[in-house]
């Protein structure tokens, strides 16, 4: 059985990520390698939006 990552997705339901990707929650990660990289991308890819949105509001504040 491998291990499960789940988040709500925009429509209420589960989804299953592998590799940074959201599949149908009927399949799930086959490995626990399959599972760390999956989380690993979603937090680059949180990270990322985390910094374009900082640089958003660094340069309003500069502007004021």
């Amino acid at each position: 059985m491998g291990t499960r990552i789940t988040r709500a997705g925009e429509s209420g339901k589960e989804t299953v990520v592998r590799n940074g990707k959201q599949e149908k929650s009927g399949q799930e990660p086959q490995t626990a390698r399959e599972a760390f990289y999956g989380l690993r991308e979603e937090f680059r890819q949180g990270f990322a939006d985390l910094n374009r949105r900082l640089d958003v509001l660094a340069s309003q504040s500069v502007r004021r």
